[in-house]
């Protein structure tokens, strides 16, 4: 017969291997769910939204200029000279510009870039303009702004006709059509609303990079 310690050693032993299988089921509810986080965050950092993409041997980052502000830009990252490095801004996607460039002349001892305007239009017409003249600065070239017409001050009065071998003049102007062609050695870059004279400009700064990285 059993003493009375054996009984209560006997009935101890369920109770002990329930246990025992309490803190297996713990354990392998533990790596159960680490092996779900852990399969959601590698899932998560894989399919997560890049701020950056590659197009065109580009790799450009989509960006806003502030948190409060709407406005988004494409920014892509040119290599200079002594591991130096600078920053063009387009304000559409690349992948999504169509406007017709039909330019030659970008190339070929060009020593001075004037970026010039009708009077009359306005203000908008200001970020095409300085959207091109950023570009061209930031590859070294001696860029300056005027106006078509002058009525009177010290702001330059630039034309086609001081387009040159050596001067390029870029003409910003609403149009009828948006494109950029040239006239003789003169930019014409033009826009059916403001809207579209930025993308126009857009379009000559993208095909331009991509004729540099040729």
């Amino acid at each position: 017969m059993e003493d009375k310690g054996e009984k209560e050693e006997n009935a101890a032993k369920p109770a002990h291997k329930k246990e025992n299988n309490l803190e297996k089921q713990a354990i392998i509810l533990f790596v159960v769910m680490g092996l779900i986080l852990a399969s959601f965050l590698i899932a998560y950092y894989i399919f997560k939204p890049k701020p950056y993409f590659d197009y065109e041997g580009f790799r450009i980052t989509k960006m806003k200029v502030s948190p409060s502000s709407p406005e988004t830009f494409y920014v892509i990252t040119l290599q200079g000279k002594g591991n130096t490095q600078s920053n063009i801004y387009l304000r559409n996607d690349p992948r999504k510009l169509n406007v017709s460039v039909d330019v030659d002349r970008l190339f070929g001892g060009i020593s001075k870039v004037w970026i010039t305007i009708p009077p009359d239009l306005k203000s908008d017409a200001i970020m095409a303009s300085n959207d091109i003249g950023v570009f061209t600065s930031r590859i070294s070239l001696d860029t300056s702004f005027a106006l078509t017409k002058v009525e009177e001050g010290d702001y330059p009065q630039i034309g086609c006709e001081n387009a040159t071998k050596n001067t390029r003049v870029f003409m910003i102007n609403i149009s009828n059509e948006t494109r950029v062609y040239e006239d003789g050695y003169c930019i014409m870059v033009e826009g059916t609303d403001y809207k579209k004279l930025v993308e126009a400009a857009d379009s000559l700064v993208w095909t331009w990079l991509q004729r540099l990285k040729k």
